[in-house]
């Protein structure tokens, strides 16, 4: 079923979990939420009230929201999404061996037309799993924002804005690409869609180039993606090539002067936590990424202790397998009260908000992530009406420690149905999927890598 987007929307008798912009979390077990000109208009017990903000939409639509959870959408703060392309095809290997021997060749034969289909197969994924928001760095970021564009999605986006010599190794920065790609898309779709410059690691270029590619950010009022201190090679790696390790040298060089997204930091010390407690920094926690690449694990309570804000994110589906934002939140949870042999660590309500707010934030979101009168609609439905999620006693615990993707009814980012009641408006699912199968065979050949080879 279609759903019209122009109308206001009446939430009815649903129950609404949000985190608090001071802490915790506001819970309410039957509830009346009104939805109009992309965001909320009320929140609170009187159906009356809510009725009376949606006077000027006389056709308003009324959600039933019986059985129903009414919670922030995600913000899955890094991704590759069309690597949703090499999922279940270069698995069970260390981070070094899956990027320079699986990962790169493959994506030297990308051609634009697949990666197009990558995202819109991410994109459908992430919509199904309650992700209103992503960052993303990756190939044809152009067409990624097209794409997103469609989808409705919030995206903060990194261009490359360089391009590296194939013979020699050298990269070059090209900032008139990043300036034309900030004029033509930043705060492009209702301002849905965010730009930042890509600068992917600090084993990829040259040593002279990361000074440059800050200059360029800070010239362009630009923030930055980055990947930061993922597995110990890099970080004994970049000591031995600099005699830094990854925070030092990037803050030296002006990296970390512009706002960052600075994701994975797995491998940190004392030292480390206090160079990345930056107001303008949000580190992002990729548990099952990690895990899975045999790369170690974030210690996301000593993050959050030293005054770094910390999101989640699933990283790319080659190397999770999945983009569930449930998933995350659970091992995150888990994680952390394992490793620190202490049950009370990181509560649920504040992985939630690492999942939410925190994310949002860091994306340039920062209205987004909670629900409250005058902040964008963006918003997940969850049929509670499950085995695993009942008795619900407490919501935050049963989204955290219970929820899982497959329970999300509904999604709405700036007041639209990206998805009502499991169907999704805005991508055609049903020819993706044809022409996903199209272009992959069940043994794990491509058939998705044309001649065409993207500058890296």
């Amino acid at each position: 079923m279609k759903v019209s987007n122009s109308k206001g929307v009446l939430f009815r008798d649903i129950a609404v979990l949000t985190p608090n912009v001071e802490g915790g979390t506001t819970q309410f077990d039957t509830a009346f939420v009104a939805i109009g000109g992309g965001g909320v208009l009320y929140i609170g017990s009187s159906e009356a009230a809510a009725r009376e903000t949606l006077l000027p939409y006389s056709n308003y639509d009324i959600y039933d929201g019986t059985g129903r959870l009414l919670m922030p959408a995600f913000a899955n703060a890094h991704n590759h999404i069309a690597m949703t392309l090499m999922r279940n095809s270069a698995d069970d290997l260390s981070l070094y061996d899956w990027l320079f021997k699986e990962i790169i060749p493959r994506e030297e034969r990308l051609s634009e037309a697949a990666a197009v289909l990558g995202t819109q197969l991410g994109l459908c994924e992430m919509i199904r799993g309650g992700v209103g928001a992503t960052a993303d760095m990756y190939l044809y970021a152009n067409r990624t924002v097209e794409a997103i564009a469609v989808s409705g999605m919030r995206a903060q986006i990194a261009c490359e804005a360089k391009s590296t010599d194939r013979q020699t190794g050298i990269t070059i920065a090209k900032p008139g690409e990043l300036q034309q790609f900030i004029s033509d898309y930043d705060g492009s779709a209702n301002g849905r869609i965010r730009v930042s410059l890509m600068v992917h690691s600090v084993y990829l270029y040259q040593e002279s180039l990361y000074t440059e590619l800050a200059a360029m950010a800070q010239a362009a009022g630009c923030p930055i993606q980055v990947h930061i201190s993922e597995t110990a090679r890099e970080v004994q790696d970049c000591l031995a090539k600099t005699g830094k390790r990854p925070p030092a040298f990037l803050a030296a060089a002006g990296i970390l002067d512009n706002p960052v997204i600075a994701s994975h930091c797995v491998h940190l010390n004392e030292e480390d936590r206090q160079i990345l407690a930056r107001p303008n920094l949000l580190a992002v926690h990729c548990p099952t990424s990690n895990m899975k690449l045999g790369s170690g694990l974030a210690d996301v309570p000593a993050m959050l202790k030293a005054g770094i804000k910390v999101g989640l994110g699933t990283d790319g589906a080659a190397s999770n397998n999945r983009l569930d934002m449930y998933r995350e939140m659970l091992l995150t949870a888990l994680i952390a009260k394992a490793t620190h042999l202490d049950a009370s660590v990181l509560p649920a309500a504040e992985v939630l908000r690492l999942a939410t707010c925190n994310g949002f934030a860091g994306m340039g979101f920062a209205e987004s992530g909670n629900i409250a009168a005058g902040h964008p609609a963006d918003v997940q439905v969850v049929n509670l009406n499950h085995p695993a999620l009942q008795p619900v006693e407490n919501y935050v615990a049963a989204m955290v420690y219970s929820g899982a993707a497959d329970y999300v009814e509904s999604l709405m980012v700036d007041g639209n149905f990206l998805m009502y009641k499991r169907e999704i408006q805005t991508i055609d699912e049903e020819r993706v999927l044809a022409d996903i199968k199209s272009l992959t065979r069940l043994d794990g050949s491509e058939k998705i890598y044309p001649s065409s080879k993207p500058d890296r």
